[in-house]
């Protein structure tokens, strides 16, 4: 009876133990608590999970679904280690919830998952990286200047947000403020008001208070961020800080200043080991770059005293820092993005900018002609790296991956610090029309990505959209030379052909535009095509941008006569006269007659000031005369001119405003730099008006006057030369005058000669 007892017990003790040796644990991950919005997700597993025939290769199986959904890929490493590679950048300030599916048995059946707790993790919350704080000049006048500080986060955050948390205070006294964006940045900029310019520091203490989130985000900051920074004077340069960056190809070194610097500062800087930069003037210090700077090397950079600032301070002291460029963050980035066109009779190279990545895998897919279209509106995305993939909705593909290869970045070719990547494959499918995608993207991580649109095509196309047709001309991008007999065919908006059309010996063709009742059949794209040659242009993405050019052209009206309005100058002070007038002539330049007008003087606030009648005279023109009050409104004057039964006929604006008072640049030059007792010392000056001409017939004001001057030896330090009991009175010269008609001024002082053995007099 023991025995049969003992039997079913030891029974339970196998099974349970079988049952715990076939559940899948999770021994380790960094997919917990706070992750950065890049990186790979790695998972370890106590079971072998993966064979070796699905090992170290992209998969878009679920292994893990994530909530909310991250789109990316999987990949075995090992066969217990899956790693995750989002395709893009985690949303900021997000919590995130992980939980493990079926597929993590797939290979083998025997294991279990359904022990397996799902995963909590988030984003980092908005943080303050950062601030500096500066002086800018409001306008013009650089003792008219205000403090701006700049807050840098790691996120990008709306300006009301920060608006609302933010205080400031200096000596314990709130201070007003203002920010400067429009739209959600990393970088906010807070203008205070109430703060001059004066010849000392301001030590201002910043507050933002909890509870804020970034764009983007669902999780508040649960801190508050306090600090204090000290604002030198704006009568003296001063660096905040100094910040090195590289991109692969050039480096960076940002220099950080309380003031605004001028780029023209080259010799006041020293980089050692030396190297040739260019230096860039930035709205909060100055920029240095080269393509010379060295990742592996560390810098000396030392800014030496006497380099100027805009607000007239200059550094009081040499700066001195050390800067080294660290690892680089690894990147993938086209050169040229926005270029999109390639003869296919030149060497076919595409310049890329890989960082920090030892291999990339390069896919080239086909876009056919019917796809191009919705491809350029909603983007092309195929999973390059699993081709077989299919998200079990029926997508359509718009086009076929025709070229793959895995390379060692190593092995490309270099062309001025940039990598090239020779486009030359044997394309599989000619005979179907359509561009090239090309996808290069790190082995490891998936997000490490850069996409481009290829035109492998030697036609070049220039069109020009009118009311009532399309211009086309087809020229060689290699030759410039124009290309006939190139099928062209024009398509709508909804994708539909609108026509075809060949091109003449000088390779121009037209579409007439048919009116449709729907608007889908707006001009969208152009194709053009021989017998092994492709290319197209989007109609959108080609315009010629012209808000900066006056393109409209005159604007016609019922009575067929066109006027032109023209005053004194542009720019009148309250109290002035305005003087204008009117020629009026037909469209074939006839004198109209001696018809009547009017014209209306309208204030900036749209309020009617005067209307003037009149009669145009025998040569077809007027004058009137406008009055304004000494307290009239400044801003933009609006003139129109009508016909007597109220036909506008044209406009003409002018400035009113508050002039500057004239401002004077004077340059005095002494002949000599030393001089005698006994000598005569002859002074120069030259008055110009800031607005370009000398300031002639100005009254000018001169005063000579001798004081005594130390003297000291460097080799004795201890002597004093000073000439002690001397009792010699320096009378003062003083003149006034007027200067000539070039502005300028000639004076002379007689120095008395009874100033022997005086010392050195200044």
């Amino acid at each position: 009876m023991r025995n049969l007892t003992i039997l079913p017990l030891a029974l339970l003790f196998f099974l349970s133990a079988c049952t715990n040796s076939q559940q899948i644990k999770l021994e380790s991950t960094n997919c917990k608590e706070v992750v950065p919005v890049l990186t790979n997700l790695r998972f370890l597993f106590n079971h072998d999970l993966a064979p070796d025939s699905v090992q170290n290769r992209w998969d878009f199986t679920e292994y893990i679904r994530f909530e909310p959904p991250i789109r990316g890929s999987f990949n075995w490493t090992q066969s217990n280690e899956l790693i995750f590679s989002p395709e893009s950048e985690l949303q900021p300030a997000t919590a995130y919830k992980a939980e493990f599916t079926k597929e993590l048995t797939r290979f083998n059946v025997k294991l279990s998952h359904t022990k397996l707790k799902e995963l909590n993790f988030q984003t980092p919350v908005l943080q303050l990286e950062t601030a500096n704080v500066r002086w800018a000049a409001r306008d013009e006048n650089t003792l008219n200047a205000g403090a701006l500080i700049d807050f840098y986060f790691n996120y990008r955050i709306a300006p009301e947000i920060l608006k609302q948390a933010l205080t400031i205070e200096e000596n314990g006294t709130p201070l007003n403020f203002t920010l400067t964006n429009n739209s959600p940045d990393s970088r906010l900029t807070a203008s205070v008001t109430g703060m001059k310019m004066e010849d000392r520091d301001y030590k201002l203490k910043f507050k933002i208070s909890k509870g804020l989130l970034p764009e983007g985000g669902v999780i508040a900051s649960t801190e508050t961020s306090a600090l204090e920074l000290l604002l030198p004077s704006g009568m003296v340069l001063s660096v905040s800080n100094v910040e090195a960056s590289h991109d692969g190809s050039e480096g960076f070194v940002r220099i950080y200043t309380n003031q605004l610097v001028n780029s023209n500062v080259q010799q006041f800087i020293r980089i050692e080991p030396k190297l040739n930069f260019k230096i860039e003037a930035i709205s909060d210090g100055i920029l240095l770059r080269s393509d010379e700077f060295d990742v592996t090397q560390l810098y000396n950079i030392s800014i030496e005293k006497g380099m100027p600032g805009r607000m007239g301070g200059s550094l009081k002291d040499t700066y001195s820092s050390q800067i080294a460029f660290g690892q680089l963050r690894p990147s993938i980035v086209f050169t040229n993005n926005k270029a999109m066109y390639m003869s296919d009779k030149g060497a076919k190279n595409l310049q890329v900018n890989i960082v920090n990545v030892s291999k990339v895998k390069i896919t080239i897919s086909k876009v056919y002609e019917n796809n191009l279209l919705a491809a350029s509106r909603y983007g092309y995305y195929r999973n390059y790296y699993y081709n077989d993939y299919d998200d079990g909705y029926g997508s359509m593909n718009m086009g076929d991956v025709i070229y793959s290869s895995e390379i060692e970045t190593k092995n490309l070719p270099r062309k001025n610090g940039m990598m090239l990547f020779n486009f030359d494959f044997s394309d599989k499918l000619p005979e179907f029309k359509g561009v090239y995608h090309i996808n290069i993207r790190s082995a490891d991580e998936y997000w490490l990505n850069a996409n481009k649109f290829v035109a492998l095509s030697d036609i070049g196309l220039m069109a020009k959209q009118g009311r009532e047709k399309i211009s086309v001309f087809a020229n060689s991008i290699l030759t410039a030379e124009p290309l006939g007999n190139v099928a062209v065919a024009l398509y709508g908006n909804n994708n539909q052909l609108v026509g075809t059309a060949t091109t003449n010996a000088e390779g121009y063709v037209e579409f007439s535009l048919k009116k449709y009742d729907l608007s889908g059949f707006r001009p969208a794209m152009l194709s053009a095509k021989t017998g092994n040659d492709f290319n197209y242009i989007l109609m959108r993405d080609t315009r010629v941008e012209t808000s900066r050019f006056d393109v409209g052209g005159k604007t016609p009206n019922s009575t067929n006569m066109d006027a032109f309005v023209y005053a004194e100058r542009d720019i009148y002070r309250p109290g002035e006269t305005i003087n204008l007038s009117v020629v009026l002539r037909d469209l074939v330049w006839k004198v109209p007659g001696e018809i009547p007008l009017k014209i209306k003087l309208v204030q900036p606030n749209g309020r009617e000031v005067k209307t003037v009648r009149k009669n145009l005279n025998k040569q077809g023109s007027l004058e009137a005369a406008f009055d304004l009050s000494g307290s009239a409104l400044t801003g933009s004057y609006l003139f129109e001119v009508y016909t007597s039964n109220d036909v506008l006929l044209t406009t003409k604006n002018v400035l009113v405003e508050e002039f500057m008072p004239d401002r004077i640049k004077v340059t005095a030059t002494v002949a000599n730099t030393f001089y005698k007792p006994g000598d005569t010392a002859q002074l120069k000056l030259n008055a110009v008006n800031y607005f370009g001409p000398p300031a002639a017939d100005r009254n000018y004001q001169v005063e000579y006057q001798i004081k005594t001057k130390e003297f000291s030896a460097k080799k004795y330090p201890r002597y004093n030369f000073f000439i002690a009991q001397r009792n010699t009175n320096f009378e003062r010269v003083y003149r006034e005058g007027v200067t000539d008609e070039a502005g300028n001024v000639e004076e002379l002082f007689s120095i008395d000669a009874g100033l022997d053995n005086t010392g050195i007099l200044q």
